[in-house]
């Protein structure tokens, strides 16, 4: 079983291994040259020096510890990358619903004048529904609400289709939307 060396012996045997002076690797890390030499005696170094170090070096910083702390900081590593990853997905998902919402809020003028229209067309109908004028209207128009079915579904305007749907059965409805489709106004 191999000794274990101290981070200091590390650090020592890595300047010793390069082409750098102790001076140099002291005026890249920003130390006097005794500090360097006092780094070697270490049993622990501070994090900063360890940084500057891999960056001199070129080296991960798991150089510096024993191969039990480079499995957990691999494992770890590991273990973030997938993270990393579930969430790139969730933003992947996230991105795609805003693109979607986007196409949705982007709809031309006259595709919002007819969401207008349709809205008025409705707030016409309900309105008459409310006048009791219009309670007994004939019943000769099934025909009609066919006809208005088909024109609202090619109009693209679902919400009155589906509730020319709904009261296909009852002719006098037929004739209220036809009455409130008279009366709402037109200019936008």
């Amino acid at each position: 079983m191999p000794i274990k060396q101290h981070i200091g012996a590390r650090i020592k045997d890595l300047i010793n291994s390069s082409n750098l002076s102790v001076k140099e690797v002291s005026d890249k890390m920003g130390i006097s040259p005794p500090n360097v030499y006092r780094i070697y005696e270490r049993e622990s170094v501070e994090t900063k020096y360890l940084v500057k170090l891999t960056e001199i070096f070129g080296i991960p910083i798991s150089y510096f510890f024993d191969d039990v702390d480079s499995k957990k900081l691999e494992s770890e590593i590991s273990n973030l990358k997938k993270m990393l990853e579930l969430k790139e997905g969730e933003i992947k998902s996230l991105k795609e619903k805003i693109e979607m919402l986007g196409k949705l809020l982007d709809l031309s003028e006259s595709q919002l004048k007819k969401r207008v229209e349709s809205n008025n067309f409705l707030a016409s109908l309900f309105n008459i529904l409310e006048d009791p004028k219009y309670k007994n209207l004939g019943n000769n128009i099934s025909a009609r609400m066919y006809t208005l079915a088909k024109d609202l579904l090619k109009e693209g305007d679902v919400n009155a289709y589906l509730l020319v749907s709904k009261i296909s059965n009852d002719p006098e409805m037929v004739k209220l939307i036809e009455l409130a489709n008279k009366k709402m106004p037109r200019s936008l």
